[in-house]
């Protein structure tokens, strides 16, 4: 298929930390199928641009901020890519974008992997790729991107779980976290993330923070010297604030922390209680059981992969009414009062986290 015995890789992991997660399989497949393969990773997110670079397979780790980058200089960015003179090129799932096709055919691969969407599928120039994966709806993020291998011919089963690249020294900083903030381990340790991105309007598939203070208190007066611990960046600050002042049983903050050590203390909970989050899918490779609260997006393409979980969610013809695209998340109802988010209760939310853990 390619001229060269040494293929030349450049993945475009462009997508957002919990799609990222969910591109990983996928990517360690690749590494064994091509050991000597040479891996360029282009990635726009910080938190990916982390997991990236803890990868020894990947040669580099290539960080452009496209959102603060003119159109213009996004093309000479990519031309610059071009010199390098690719064999093949992986667009990651999902990456219904425009730009993204754009960014493709500029770097210009001889071979350009991507997928087909069903939504804006001629608008958003897809044919500017010359190997197109026709999007199922019916899959998950996880087997769509395990798709991606296909047309290397290469046939792919659909991974256990999740993966995740934890360094041991991720761990012992989890442990020393842990006992430095004195959570005794023979108690249960709940995991929460009150909130997700601003990015296309994602935090509007976020539970109220009032409504996640509510449920720990809830869960203390049910499971004695229970710890919980708040993940989140700086974006999450205000809903965790919230959270801290309006608790009885107050929190522990496990915030504003590299992603692979976040990850590493996720693996110490014996719960993770998440909106749709990236948090989400790195609870699923940490093998965490997770409550995880739906409304707009879609479980059955999103829903944590490769271990125990619930979705919290209540049946509304409208939900979910997200799919992929450029457009960002809006309410569908004429209230736009996103009640597929505000109808959940947080009985609802303790009923299944007494379910999974017991």
């Amino acid at each position: 298929m390619l001229k060269s015995g040494i293929p030349r890789f450049i993945i475009f992991a462009l997508p957002g930390l919990g799609d990222i997660v969910n591109f990983l399989p996928a990517l360690e497949s690749l590494f064994k199928a091509y050991p000597l393969g040479r891996f360029d990773v282009l990635v726009m997110f910080r938190s990916t641009y982390e997991i990236m670079k803890a990868y020894p397979q990947i040669n580099e780790v290539i960080f452009a901020d496209f959102m603060n980058m003119s159109k213009i200089e996004s093309a000479l960015f990519a031309l610059k890519l071009r010199r390098k003179h690719y064999d093949i090129s992986i667009m990651s799932y999902p990456a219904n974008r425009i730009e993204y096709n754009i960014l493709s055919f500029l770097v210009g691969a001889k071979i350009r992997i991507a997928h087909k969407y069903k939504h804006f599928t001629y608008v958003n120039l897809p044919f500017l790729n010359n190997r197109l994966i026709e999007q199922t709806e019916a899959l998950h993020n996880v087997q769509e991107n395990m798709r991606l291998l296909v047309p290397l011919g290469l046939n792919p089963k659909d991974p256990k779980h999740l993966v995740f690249p934890l360094k041991e020294e991720d761990e012992e900083f989890a442990d020393r976290f842990i006992r430095e903030a004195g959570i005794e381990t023979r108690y249960p340790i709940f995991g929460i993330h009150a909130f997700s991105t601003t990015f296309k309007n994602m935090h509007r598939k976020c539970w109220d923070a009032e409504n996640f203070a509510r449920l720990i208190d809830n869960l203390a007066e049910n499971y004695n010297s229970a710890a919980f611990l708040l993940f989140g960046s700086k974006i999450d600050e205000t809903a965790n604030n919230y959270i801290m002042e309006h608790t009885k049983h107050k929190p522990i903050l496990a915030t504003n922390l590299p992603i692979t050590k976040t990850a590493a203390i996720i693996k110490k909970c014996n719960l993770f209680i998440t909106n749709d989050s990236g948090l989400m899918h790195i609870a699923s490779a940490m093998r965490v059981k997770t409550v995880a609260l739906f409304g707009p997006t879609n479980p059955a393409w999103l829903h944590p992969w490769g271990t125990d979980y619930k979705i919290v969610r209540v049946d509304l013809p409208c939900s979910p009414c997200f799919y992929y695209s450029q457009k960002p998340l809006n309410c569908k109802r004429k209230e736009k009062d996103y009640l597929c988010m505000k109808a959940i209760t947080v009985e609802m939310v303790a009923n299944a986290c007494t379910e999974l853990l017991g």
